[in-house]
């Protein structure tokens, strides 16, 4: 951005907020012991602990702040790398999904962080978002395109516990 201030700044918005499914409270990161580039996000009082902290916020209430449904019709692109909280954001994406219909949506998946947070069947509740709301998921580091939700489950089923991707 401040490389490129004139072209970028009107296009891109920085935004210090964690993203869940209502809006409200606050999200404490801690670090975690076993992975140095992971944290851990709890909804917790603000303590010695968080290492930072944020206002949970939707994603429909970001977009809404940022460019005004009455002027905004579209969006091109959601880029989501959240450490397995995916399913949470996008649980207040109801208005974006439905309305603004991103063209592109690029998301790491981690079926067993999810299931770490308490996420019962990550790859059917999660996928189920996006084909629920007409979209098509692909594999995208394996280039997989899986044209159904059974076909998603079967295929990340197939791929074990511990597999991950990003996702298009």
């Amino acid at each position: 951005l401040k490389a490129n201030p004139a072209s970028l700044s009107r296009r891109i918005h920085l935004k210090k907020v964690a993203l869940g499914a209502t809006f409200g409270g606050y999200a404490c990161m801690v670090m975690e012991k076993t992975n140095a580039a992971a944290t851990s996000v709890g909804v917790t009082s603000i303590d010695k602990s968080c290492i930072d902290a944020a206002p949970i916020t939707t994603i429909d209430r970001i977009v809404n702040e940022t460019w005004p449904y009455d002027r905004v019709n579209s969006i091109d692109i959601v880029k989501m790398d959240i450490e397995g909280y995916e399913l949470f954001a996008m649980g207040g994406a109801k208005h974006l999904l439905k309305n603004l219909r991103p063209k592109l949506f690029i998301t790491e998946f981690v079926p067993w962080r999810m299931k770490a947070f308490g996420v019962k069947d990550p790859v059917e509740e999660f996928l189920s978002v996006f084909y629920k709301n007409g979209y098509i998921v692909k594999d995208a580091i394996a280039k997989e395109t899986l044209f159904t939700l059974s076909a998603a489950i079967v295929y990340f089923n197939d791929k074990g516990q511990d597999y991950f991707t990003d996702l298009q």
